[in-house]
């Protein structure tokens, strides 16, 4: 068990560092190991990260077999929280090629399962139901639910979502006619993302700094 965890956690890490070979190698794993061990949570955790990766990588055929994959152990397992994520990432690849019905149904399949105690699934899910409502040009409910994922975003204070939301937020503001307020929307993303990009440089302005003087104490 702990070893397909580890598996798992690795898988994820390069996930977010893009590293998609490394991603696969271990979530391929943690499913091989998982799947003897008959830990069915672990499958439904296991799959929904393969089905993103895939996302990331493109493969969008392979992305929907995976998360459906997860689906089947997220019920088998009944883990709630985990539906919910795993259908509003089905939503999002469906959004993204333009099936506007299934991911419809997907959208709603993780609405019934939503709860308060998970404010990040709650943000995903208003923001990625936003886009949905955006692209199908219901711009008072696409609004509504980019306000309420903002709110969200800002209460837990993840700052990537805020920017997001508020990038969201102008291109729908836009779209109903108000330009002015659209424009100020955007500014406010893209300072968040500015102070993002100048605290990684100071960041590594630092960790350059001390490589240079480490010798000198090494000295010392």
């Amino acid at each position: 068990f702990g070893q397909a965890v580890n598996y798992t956690a690795l898988g994820a890490i390069e996930y977010i560092l893009n590293d998609n070979d490394l991603a696969f190698y271990n979530i391929r794993k943690s499913i091989e190991i998982n799947k003897k061990i008959g830990n069915a949570r672990g499958l439904g955790i296991a799959f929904h990260l393969l089905g993103t990766t895939e996302f990331l990588a493109q493969n969008y055929d392979l992305a929907v077999a995976a998360l459906s994959e997860s689906l089947r152990w997220r019920e088998l397992s009944n883990d709630i929280p985990g539906k919910t994520l795993t259908h509003v990432a089905l939503g999002k690849v469906f959004l993204w090629v333009n099936e506007f019905d299934k991911a419809s149904r997907h959208f709603l399949e993780a609405e019934k399962t939503l709860t308060k105690k998970n404010n990040l699934n709650r943000a995903e899910f208003f923001y990625n139901q936003g886009r949905f409502f955006l692209l199908t040009k219901k711009n008072d409910e696409a609004r509504n639910r980019f306000e309420q994922s903002l709110e969200i975003y800002r209460e837990i204070g993840n700052k990537n979502g805020e920017a997001l939301a508020l990038l969201e937020m102008s291109r729908v503001t836009e779209q109903i006619g108000n330009r002015m307020l659209a424009l100020e929307y955007a500014r406010s993303s893209l300072d968040i993302i500015e102070q993002a990009r100048l605290e990684i440089l100071d960041y590594r302005r630092r960790l350059n700094f001390f490589a240079a003087v480490q010798p000198f104490y090494e000295y010392s």
